[in-house]
């Protein structure tokens, strides 16, 4: 278990030797993301982008996170 909790965060098996590892020290944020999708969704059901931003003109999203939305 510790050689699993040193690979997926060296920093934090040096930190907390001891401590267990846990859904937070995992790379699995399934849940998560779809979490964020349901209640986006429930929030702003009809919210779609902009066909325009600028001079720019969107053909489709490529990509979402934390720090915005990626379109081509």
């Amino acid at each position: 278990m510790r050689d699993v909790k040193e690979r997926a965060d060296p920093a934090l098996a040096r930190t907390f030797p001891h401590a267990p590892l846990d859904a937070s020290t995992t790379c699995d944020d399934t849940e998560d993301a779809r979490l964020k999708r349901v209640v986006g969704a429930r929030l702003f059901p009809n919210e779609r982008p902009p066909e325009r931003i600028g001079r720019y003109r969107l053909l489709e999203q490529i990509g979402s996170g934390g720090m915005g939305v990626v379109y081509a």
